[in-house]
């Protein structure tokens, strides 16, 4: 075989083994802040069945120090892509962090926080607060609360009392609103029916 033939198939072998340990929701899903039909900012997941809303930001908590909704939502959606792409992107709950509560992401069910999504005003119940944004209840018998695959999509950790919202579960799971085009490339439509609300 000639140098110029090796190294293409070098490449194209490598590619293949990169392709194939790639887990497939990292392809075909990816985070991005859009606007719902009422106008609210929306932190939406585009998944190839349409497009899931996770969170529609309404609260004027931090609007005095310059993070307005859409701000919140910019950035937020920015880190729940950026935690994706990593692999992070495993399940929410919620944590103490500088004495304010704060959603965040954890590698398993009773997992420490390991990556800041938004921080709460406070004295706010981050579990009930997480319950809420999510649209799912601890023990409830819904859709949401069991994904296809069987497996419960929100979780108390018996030690610390944290709920665990499983990602892949959630997104599995939840309503889409079809396959809406996204707005400029990269922002996902929202409806102001899906997601939860903050």
């Amino acid at each position: 075989m000639k140098p110029i033939q090796l190294f293409f198939v070098s490449i194209a072998t490598a590619a293949s083994a990169l392709l194939a340990t790639s887990p497939a929701s990292a392809q075909s899903t990816r985070f991005a802040c859009g606007t719902s039909q009422s106008g609210s900012p929306a932190t939406m997941a585009q998944t190839p069945n349409g497009n899931v809303p996770v969170i529609r930001w309404v609260s004027s908590f931090g609007h005095a120090a310059g993070y307005t909704p859409q701000r919140r939502c910019q950035e937020v959606s920015a880190r729940f892509q950026s935690y994706h792409e990593a692999g992070r992107l495993d399940y929410l709950t919620t944590g103490v962090m500088n004495n304010h509560p704060v959603i965040c992401v954890a590698d398993n069910v009773g997992g420490a926080c390991n990556g800041l999504l938004f921080t709460l005003p406070p004295g706010r119940d981050a579990n009930q607060t997480l319950e809420q944004l999510m649209g799912v209840r601890v023990g409830a018998r819904d859709a949401l609360n069991e994904s296809a695959a069987g497996s419960a999509i929100v979780q108390r950790d018996a030690r610390t009392g944290n709920i665990y919202v499983d990602m892949n579960a959630y997104i599995e799971s939840a309503p889409t609103e079809g396959n809406t085009a996204v707005p400029d490339g990269d922002e996902p439509s929202s409806d102001s029916n899906g997601g939860g609300l903050w």
